[in-house]
């Protein structure tokens, strides 16, 4: 890749970046309250999915771990930063495998991304509180993670298919 070509990626996926922490602070500014902790809708995550379909696994892992990492920094706090890593990275590793197999589409990885997200953050969150009790939370989480996931992919299939391959 000439000098070039790999400016003009980093800037897109510098662009990734910033889309994706925007999202993730108006979902934290906003709020969506159903009772449940752990419930958000996953804004960034639209951003991720796309940047895994457009550039590849490396640059998605980097804009996921960047967005993690600078959100928890600016919008959150140690316990934020070590739910959102263990979600983050589970639901990364699945998506990219669930991907490879080509036995879903856009919205199917989007969804058991989503599902993983939120299954690892109690999975973290048990380890934290030392009790397992927050698995109640499971049955609307893994829910919330089916319908919401569902509408990120459903959201970043049609950006795939609407933006040029160099935006």
């Amino acid at each position: 890749m000439n000098r070039d070509g790999a400016a003009a990626k980093t800037a897109r996926l510098s662009v990734m970046l910033v889309l994706a922490l925007i999202m993730s602070y108006v979902e934290n500014a906003v709020g969506f309250n159903v009772g449940v902790p752990g419930v958000k809708i996953g804004f960034a995550n639209v951003v991720v999915l796309f940047a895994l379909y457009r550039f590849g696994v490396p640059c998605a892992f980097g804009v996921n771990i960047c967005r993690i990492l600078l959100s928890a920094l600016l919008f959150g706090n140690v316990f934020s930063l070590m739910y959102s890593l263990a979600g983050g990275l589970l639901s990364f590793a699945l998506m990219v495998g669930v991907k490879r197999t080509g036995w879903f589409g856009i919205t199917g990885v989007s969804v058991i991304g989503a599902v993983c997200h939120n299954i690892a953050q109690l999975c973290a969150a048990a380890m934290v509180m030392g009790s397992g009790y927050v698995f109640s939370y499971a049955p609307v989480l893994i829910i919330a993670g089916t319908v919401f996931g569902a509408v990120t992919g459903a959201v970043c299939h049609i950006l795939v298919k609407k933006i040029p391959e160099k935006f």
